[in-house]
């Protein structure tokens, strides 16, 4: 499986040599995400959002959000600012 993100705010999650997205999360409130990236041990993702946010999501079955994990108090708007995990998964760069 993979993520696909888009300026146009939605992130698109694929299942390998599947055509079609096997899920499509969108919101309203939701703000461009230029970046993710894949937790070490495999259980989350994280996605940076425009809003000057990180969001979490679960990788697992459901691809849902984790409301509780948002990372917040840094500034990135206008720029894709690349995000990523220590080797052991305690770090978030």
């Amino acid at each position: 499986r993979f993520v696909s993100t888009s300026d146009d705010k939605k992130i698109l999650i694929w299942e390998w040599g599947l055509p079609v997205p096997m899920k499509y999360i969108s919101d309203p409130s939701m703000h461009a995400v230029p970046t993710t990236a894949l937790h070490p041990w495999e259980q989350h993702w994280a996605a940076q959002s425009m809003e000057n946010e990180i969001h979490v999501y679960a990788a697992r079955d459901r691809f849902k959000r984790i409301r509780k994990k948002v990372f917040k108090g840094h500034t990135n708007a206008g720029y894709a600012c690349q995000i990523t995990f220590s080797p052991n998964g305690k770090y978030m760069a």
